[in-house]
C-alpha cells in the first residue's frame, strides 16, 4: 500500500481542489510503482489550525 501524508492550514483549499490533490497523488504512485498499486493508493490530507501549526501538534 502507498501512503501519502499532506497537511496544511484549515480551510486552505476549497474540496474539490482537494479532491484533485488525491487525484493526481494516485496518478502519480500508480505511474512510479504501476497500476497494480492504484487500488491501495491512500492520500490523507489533514487540515490543522494554525495554532497547532506553530506548536508542532499537527
Amino acid at each position: 500500500m502507498s501512503f501519502a501524508n499532506f497537511t496544511a492550514p484549515a480551510g486552505f483549499r476549497p474540496a474539490a481542489e482537494r479532491e484533485r490533490i488525491v487525484d493526481r497523488t494516485t496518478d502519480l504512485y500508480a505511474e512510479i510503482y504501476g497500476d497494480q498499486d492504484r487500488p491501495t493508493t491512500m492520500a490523507l490530507l489533514k487540515d490543522v489550525t494554525a495554532l497547532a501549526m506553530i506548536q508542532g501538534d499537527g
